[in-house]
């Protein structure tokens, strides 16, 4: 698959092309910005490249198309990943949460997001404690796994961990089959509606940069009447007003928040 740089406008903002690119059906990967101009990098998803409206963007001045050499994801997690030995990165909850008698979490490398390198992810892991035990669990964005899996062995009784990206939701499978996961855990890329909405509560678990969790939970317009609460990381510490003023409107009410490194945990009630 071809991947582009679509160079954003000087008077928008990346959030807001990022945005107006997932509205017409791309992927975006990563952003950029630095004092020469902004871009996202962005694959077209499953929209041939005829038929993509390259000529309707409004944040977009320009793109063009690059090539990336095949990542070498081991290499990644062993240089950035959390106690990267044998293969896999090993979270161990007893000493991260203070938690007592559970199990390593593994993780193999791959491209879902989440080898524990980053403050977000270990910001929800805090949160989740005491939380999960028997709740039906939400995972939005799972990159990896690692949220799901650690709400599993938390005692969750159902994780449904969802993702856009088909290969994420592969290596979340993948590390599934490394862990001793005793509850119901399953990983799509299709929100599974049915089920979620024979729930009496979820509890829902987003680890993303706000505009992707505004365009994640406005999708799933069908679970908004379910209550619960979310556990949320991915939002700096910077853009906390703007990121409450969107959970409002949402009707959730915020009950506790932790930082980290510039970033917030966020632990909302949901009507």
């Amino acid at each position: 698959m071809i991947t582009y740089r679509f160079f954003v406008k000087s008077h928008d903002s990346v959030d807001a092309a990022w945005e107006e690119l997932v509205h017409f059906g791309a992927h975006p990967l990563y952003s950029e910005e630095t004092e020469t101009g902004k871009e996202v990098i962005a694959d077209l998803g499953n929209v041939p490249f005829f038929d993509f409206p390259f000529t309707s963007l409004q944040t977009i001045g320009a793109f063009a198309p690059i090539h990336f050499n095949p990542i070498d994801w081991e290499a990644q997690w062993a240089t950035h990943g959390l106690d990267y030995r044998e293969g896999c990165v090993h979270l161990d909850l007893n000493r991260l949460i203070e938690a007592e008698n559970l199990p390593i979490v593994r993780l193999k490398p791959g491209p879902g997001f989440g080898d524990l390198s980053h403050a977000s992810t270990r910001l929800v892991l805090r949160l989740m404690k005491g939380k999960v035990y028997d709740q039906a669990v939400l995972d939005i964005g799972s990159g990896s796994g690692v949220l799901s899996l650690a709400a599993s062995i938390m005692g969750a009784k159902i994780v449904w961990g969802i993702d856009i990206d088909p290969q994420a939701v592969e290596h979340a499978k993948n590390n599934l089959l490394l862990n001793a996961c005793t509850g119901e855990i399953y990983f799509s890329v299709d929100p599974p509606l049915q089920p979620l909405q024979q729930q009496q509560k979820v509890l829902v678990l987003m680890n993303m940069i706000a505009s992707e969790q505004a365009i994640a939970w406005e999708s799933l317009q069908p679970l908004h009447q379910l209550p619960g609460e979310a556990l949320i990381s991915g939002i700096l510490i910077e853009g906390k007003k703007g990121y409450l003023q969107q959970a409002k409107k949402w009707g959730w009410k915020l009950l506790g928040e932790i930082e980290e490194e510039g970033w917030l945990g966020l632990h909302f009630l949901r009507k």
